[in-house]
């Protein structure tokens, strides 16, 4: 962490403040500037007036309708783009950010000057007009850190610009507007920092020679939470997380086989996250120039650094600059595409080399394993050992008893890896020779996979960022992945496993969703599994990032799981994989609203009881319990719902229906 900070400390000590071409300093016998008029919107909608609210609302309005009469003055011509991202980016109607935006939000729109009939935004000027200009913009800003006396003054690392009166405002007026600002400038400061800001990342992100974004989100993306404005980083941040926790994981995969053997989950996530950590993103980060793009307010001269870059603010910028460079990652992704965003990987060289578009699927399938391999201990009991060595089911023998069945599932059909299929499809308790041929690995991968391609498409419908995670969290839950993989796919049908227990509850999820409760209960998690890692095989057979992967995953996807996605299961789920406790029926799990995570999360629910034995009679009892009370309940709630439908006489013919049924149990 040391050798980091002290990384970002000699960036900031060798870096020189540089305005943008358009805000520099003019020379002394300037003649040309160029002049844009301002045009506010107040989006008040939101904004509760109380009495003691009053005064400054009133305020607030008389500054919005003080900004139309301002026009803003540059030394050079802004990019006509830079003027339409400006009026889209959000300001704190107070300046103060999300610190304080009680008062709404601000739109302010540039727009050239055409005073002479044209829309170059150009006005001549000469010495005296240049020093009356200063004088407005003095005047304006006097409420704050008042500029310079003379224009001449100042420094040249700075941004230069004046903000005047609009030339068709007369003196009268032009005191309206310092009467409306003359406590308070910050308004104004906010939106010509934002102006300037623009400009710059714009002129900087050309020189790093990735795919165009357009100004507006280039400046959400360069600007990290830390800085407080009403748009940051935060939204693009999780979808470039998860993209390069994909092509990370894609390199990790295709790395494993370089000892000549296959890794396990544990190991596959131990090396991939040596890769996405946070320390080592950071790093190349800071390595990567990203300091030089994203906003931030410290460190703007060497005459600085060592006064107010503490290490508390080189924190603050370094996870600024990891949070800015996942962003850019993610806006490349949802406007170009994973070829951009993996464009932008290469570039900061975030992964060490990206594999071939030939991906590895296994090291050698079948393949048999000495003894010695396994490090059993010496009192491992032989009869065990010898179950090891003579397995009663392989890897080898699966594939062949499912050799004949058609290698496709979801729309997909396998083309170059057929029996990954069957290994997606196979339960970690029939792989007796070893756990790397189970669907562990794949669920690993397409974990991955999953996670950016529902990201990816939930930008693509626009999804509100406050409803980001929850939307998140409704496609991938093992939940709804349960359900696909029952409704959409037919796992159930071609589903491998030697547990009698996971058998059984398969069934019972399979015949209560048939069976259109109301209430469905949570479904096993190696169904979820399954999807997950029939999605990694999808990828791997497809040729991953560098061929058809992406396509091929985003096809399936969006056909089997996020496409027009069912109503959510009703919040009363059980779990079907745990057994009731021997003290009677289990309560139902609550699945909990994810929507207070800063995360996506994947389960949802308590954590799930511990099994008992499976001999055990009282276990069946309960269980039976179980589901004789959820019937019980479910046609309770039918039966409810059905009398409000029925006239008099057809009440009283399904009372004394029930009368009778119940009438000889009953006591006397």
């Amino acid at each position: 962490m040391e050798e980091l900070l002290e990384l970002a400390r000699r960036s900031f000590s060798t870096r020189l403040p540089q305005p943008p071409l358009a805000f520099k300093k003019p020379s002394r016998d300037v003649n040309i500037l160029y002049a844009y008029s301002l045009s506010a919107q107040w989006d008040s909608s939101s904004v509760s007036v109380p009495p003691r609210r009053q005064a400054r609302y009133d305020k607030t309005r008389q500054r919005a309708t003080a900004v139309n009469k301002l026009m803003l003055v540059t030394p050079g011509p802004l990019d006509l783009a830079v003027c339409h991202a400006v009026g889209h980016i959000p300001l704190s109607a107070s300046g103060l950010g999300r610190a304080d935006s009680s008062m709404g939000t601000m739109d302010i729109s540039l727009h050239p000057c055409d005073h002479h009939g044209g829309s170059s935004a150009a006005i001549e000027v000469d010495p005296v007009l240049m020093n009356t200009l200063w004088g407005f913009h003095r005047e304006i800003f006097s409420a704050g850190k008042v500029p310079c006396v003379d224009w001449h003054d100042c420094e040249e690392g700075y941004a230069f610009l004046m903000m005047v009166p609009d030339m068709e405002v007369d003196r009268s007026e032009f005191d309206g507007v310092l009467e409306a600002f003359q406590d308070d400038s910050r308004l104004l400061l906010d939106f010509a920092r934002t102006v300037c800001e623009v400009s710059r990342m714009v002129q900087s992100y050309s020189s790093l020679g990735l795919p165009p974004l357009s100004p507006r989100v280039l400046y959400e993306v360069l600007t990290p939470k830390r800085c407080q404005a009403m748009v940051d980083s935060e939204r693009y941040e999780a979808l470039g997380g998860s993209v390069l926790q994909l092509v990370a994981s894609e390199y990790v995969w295709s790395q494993q086989f370089s000892g000549g053997e296959a890794s396990l989950e544990g190991k596959l996530t131990d090396d991939r996250q040596k890769i996405i950590s946070h320390s080592c993103t950071s790093r190349k980060a800071v390595d990567g120039g990203m300091l030089d793009l994203v906003q931030c307010q410290e460190g703007r001269s060497a005459a600085e650094t060592d006064a107010s870059l503490t290490r508390e603010v080189l924190v603050s910028v370094t996870n600024a600059a990891r949070s800015c460079l996942l962003a850019l990652i993610g806006a490349l992704c949802d406007v170009h595409g994973i070829e951009a965003a993996v464009q932008a990987i290469t570039k900061f060289q975030l992964v060490p080399n990206l594999p071939s578009p030939d991906l590895t699927a296994h090291g050698s399938p079948g393949e048999e394993r000495d003894m010695d391999d396994w490090q059993l201990p010496e009192d491992f009991p032989p009869h065990l050992r010898e179950r090891l060595r003579n397995p009663p089911v392989t890897y080898d023998t699966l594939t062949g008893a499912v050799q004949d069945s058609p290698a496709e599932v979801g729309g997909y059909v396998f083309g170059k890896h057929s029996w990954l299929l069957s290994e997606s499809l196979t339960h970690a308790s029939v792989t007796a020779v070893s756990a790397a041929y189970s669907n562990e690995r794949l669920e690993w991968l397409g974990d991955a996979v999953l996670g950016a391609v529902v990201l990816r498409w939930l930008f693509q419908h626009q999804e509100p960022p406050r409803e980001l995670v929850r939307a998140f969290t409704d496609n991938v839950c093992n939940a709804n992945l349960a359900k696909v993989a029952v409704e959409r796919l037919d796992v159930h049908k071609r589903f491998n496993t030697f547990s009698t227990p996971l058998l059984g509850a398969i069934r019972r999820f399979v015949r209560e969703l048939s069976s259109g409760r109301a209430t469905v209960r949570r479904g096993p998690k190696p169904l979820a599994d399954c999807v997950e890692a029939i999605l990694g095989a999808v990828w791997i057979d497809a040729g991953g990032s560098a061929a058809g992967g992406w396509a091929a995953a985003w096809d399936f996807v969006t056909s089997n799981i996020v496409i027009a996605p069912d109503p959510p299961l009703s919040v009363e789920v059980v779990d079907l994989t745990s057994p009731p406790s021997q003290d009677g029926p289990s309560s139902p799990v609550l699945a909990q609203p994810s929507a207070t995570h800063t995360s996506p999360r994947k389960e949802l629910g308590r954590k799930r009881p511990a099994p008992l034995s499976p001999n055990s009679s009282a276990k069946r009892k309960a269980a039976e319990s179980v589901n004789s009370e959820e019937d019980a309940v479910a046609l309770r709630e039918r039966l409810a719902s059905l009398a409000s439908t029925l006239n008099a006489e057809q009440l009283r013919r399904v009372v004394d229906a029930i009368e009778s049924e119940i009438a000889p149990g009953a006591s006397p």
